[in-house]
């Protein structure tokens, strides 16, 4: 029987060194190693970024930054002190806290039922969020959810990813985590894994309303409250959303789990430091995916001041970086039968020069590019379902275009793939180049992106008609008319964007 799985110690932590190869480490060494480990690499987008929260609030715990100054010590040190770690280590010990999977007063990141024999046992699968479970798996694969068996550390691996996103519908209950439905987090990509955290730490500056206070594996009386308004820091960066406890087996393999809900956060005041916020009518929006949807595509929102706080303490830290790279990790959920299943995982790199963050004009220079490229995208591919009679102006709603479903999809990819490449590599160069002092500063820039957008757009139009036969005379028209349409529409974004005026949108048509 498993009897023993000390988290701090042992291996479970996947990560790639310098030198390419992968391996397991325990917290200590990954922490004290973290300079010398190119990033943490685990099986899904949502244990890789846990499982960096984690190590993020272990960090916090330590070092307890208040000012961004006290971030930049430790970002300068280059390396996590191993005696800081130890004496972190021997502190936690004599609070009583465990860190092993399988105590029996105090199991790590669970919660020690008293009478676990007469709880119902649920599948091991349930800690997995890739994995359906429940009437949902005949839809997925042909495995029972009994089937599987994992070991304490993949299972480790997965307990990470239930405080950020955990959100299930079980009987009538809807169990969440701290942050609600999954919205998409935001870390540093550093160059090692040091970088990566340092980076993505806050100093509790920000977070003046709230106490510092204690992770969960030090808090004794973490489950004391059913509901929190007011999360201490520590806390509210790596929740505890459930109870749960693992049920170890005479063979190493876990196959049950006993789960129940834990500390209800409906009413929770927090904004997290790895969410990117916006304001509707007064209230704190964070930014979630949609299906389909590239995150940069949102880059408008997320570098405005105070949306993601990991940006925010840039303009204070001493860090002599040309670019803020970012990495989103993103995982879009659908309800399913009962359960909130993850539809697609993914992550993507974001690459934000620095001076956007703190200079207002080259910001809404950058943020109107991103906008008008993301609705000649929208409209263009709406122009393009239209029917021939509804181009005529006399369709009907019910009539369809057989192409109308290809053609949008296939522009926007094209469009939006070359549109990014120009404001991530030209624009930027421009606006760092650019003196806003003077006058026409702005109207250059307008200029270079009209003669882009439009070339982008011509060039699309002409790559995605071309895969349609010209079978037929109707088809011929057709084509004719949704590239025209198209480009009625784009002269108007263009314009409202405030790119070109009616004179200028006219010598351009006549030159094409």
């Amino acid at each position: 029987m498993i009897n023993k799985f000390d988290a701090w110690e042992e291996p479970w932590i996947p990560i790639e060194t310098m030198d390419g190869k992968k391996q397991m480490a325990g917290i200590f060494e990954t922490l004290r190693d973290a300079h010398r480990i190119r990033a943490v690499r685990a099986a899904t987008p949502t244990e890789t970024f846990g499982i960096q929260r984690l190590l993020i609030t272990f960090l916090t715990d330590v070092y307890r930054p208040e000012w961004p100054d006290d971030l930049d010590a430790l970002y300068h040190s280059g390396q996590i002190e191993a005696n800081k770690l130890d004496e972190y280590h021997k502190m936690c010990m004599e609070e009583g806290c465990s860190f092993d999977l399988f105590d029996t007063k105090k199991p790590f990141l669970q919660y020690a039922f008293p009478n676990q024999d007469k709880l119902e046992k649920k599948p091991v699968a349930n800690l997995f969020d890739h994995l359906p479970t429940g009437n949902n798996v005949p839809h997925f694969l042909h495995n029972a959810e009994d089937y599987y068996l994992f070991s304490p550390a993949r299972c480790l691996q997965a307990l990470c990813a239930i405080p950020l996103y955990e959100k299930h519908k079980r009987g009538k209950k809807v169990t969440t985590g701290i942050n609600g439905a999954p919205p998409i987090y935001f870390l540093y990509n550093g160059d090692s894994l040091f970088e990566t955290l340092v980076l993505s730490m806050t100093a509790k500056s920000q977070y003046r309303e709230n106490d510092y206070g204690l992770p969960i594996w030090r808090d004794k009386n973490l489950f004391s409250e059913q509901s929190i308004v007011t999360p201490s820091y520590l806390h509210a960066l790596f929740s505890a959303p459930l109870k749960l406890q693992l049920i170890s087996s005479e063979k190493e393999p876990i196959g049950f789990v006993v789960m129940e809900e834990g500390v209800n956060y409906k009413e929770a005041i927090w904004k997290d430091p790895n969410v990117a916020y916006t304001m509707k009518q007064q209230e704190r929006i964070a930014l979630k995916a949609k299906n389909g949807r590239a995150i940069w595509r949102d880059m408008p929102l997320i570098i405005e001041p105070n949306a993601l706080n990991i940006l925010y303490e840039w303009d204070y830290r001493d860090l002599d970086k040309k670019y803020t790279d970012l990495i989103a990790y993103v995982k879009y959920c659908e309800l399913k039968g009962t359960v909130f299943m993850a539809v697609t995982q993914f992550t993507e790199e974001l690459k934000i020069p620095v001076i956007l963050l703190s200079d207002n004009l080259k910001r809404a220079c950058y943020a109107k590019a991103v906008e008008v490229s993301d609705n000649i995208s929208k409209e263009c591919g709406n122009a393009l379902k239209r029917t021939q009679r509804q181009l005529s102006g006399n369709g009907s709603k019910d009539e369809v275009n057989p192409f109308g479903k290809v053609l949008p999809q296939a522009f926007s990819e094209l469009f939006l793939s070359e549109v990014r490449q120009i404001i991530e590599d030209e624009l930027v160069t421009m606006l760092a180049n650019a003196d806003t002092d003077k006058a026409e500063w702005e109207k250059d820039i307008n200029d270079f992106l009209y003669d882009k957008f439009q070339s982008a757009v011509y060039r699309s139009l002409k790559t995605v008609l071309d895969t349609v036969s010209d079978e037929n005379v109707e088809t011929l028209i057709l084509k004719n008319k949704l590239r025209n349409n198209a480009i009625k529409k784009m002269h108007y974004i263009l314009k409202r964007g405030g790119y070109a005026d009616d004179s200028n949108r006219d010598v351009k048509k006549r030159t094409r």
